[in-house]
């Protein structure tokens, strides 16, 4: 799955939830102004908090490549 497509359940999932981003960052513990910046894709990577609540993970690749001298 790609960021786009787990950021949109977890969004739909923080709704089903939450009544108001307020309460769910108290819930979470963040600021609410942390929490909107991810679910709103202003981050970099979806933060783990999120991710573990929600039942997703995420993984690196690291590729190797011999540079021609």
């Amino acid at each position: 799955m790609n960021k786009e497509t787990v950021l949109n359940v977890i969004k739909r999932k923080v709704g089903q939830e939450f009544t108001s981003i307020n309460k769910a960052a108290e819930a979470m513990g963040v600021s609410r102004n942390n929490l909107s910046l991810a679910l709103n894709d202003k981050t970099v990577d979806i933060p783990d908090y999120l991710l573990e609540r929600y039942g997703y993970s995420k993984t690196t690749t690291t590729t190797y490549y011999r540079v021609a001298k």
